[in-house]
Formats: structure tokens, sequence, C-alpha cells
């Protein structure tokens, strides 16, 4: 965390994905606080095409699925 308070997370979500962030008031340092999170990979979003082949003795066959994820 900066001293502006913005806290940026890590490329790679860390082991443990628990940190825990503290703060103290610097108007009244006798007031503080801090909460435990837990860092999680994004979530991807777009359109993903996915092709699935298999093969059984001479026989070939595909399927292709479009996955939207928002």
């Amino acid at each position: 965390m900066d001293n502006t308070g913005l806290y940026t997370a890590p490329n790679t979500v860390p082991s443990p994905a628990a940190v825990t962030v503290s703060a103290i008031s610097q108007a009244d340092i006798s007031k503080s606080g801090s909460a435990t999170v837990t860092i999680q990979a994004p979530t991807p979003s777009g359109t993903f095409n996915v092709t699935i082949t298999a093969t059984v003795g001479s026989v070939v066959q595909s399927t292709t699925a479009t996955l939207v994820v928002n």
C-alpha cells in the first residue's frame, strides 16, 4: 500500500492468498483498523473459441464451441 492508501495487488496470486491490510489514522493515531483480504485471480472476459478433436481408430471427429464470458 502506498502513502495515499492505494493497494496494488501483485501480478500473480501469492501463497497464501490471504493478506492483512492495516491502517492507522493520521488525524488520531489511537485509531486503527485491519482487514484480511483474499487475493483472487481475475476472471477472464471475452469470447473464446474452443475446438475439441477426438480420434477413435480411424475416425476423427471435431466440434467447436464458443464461450462468452462477461
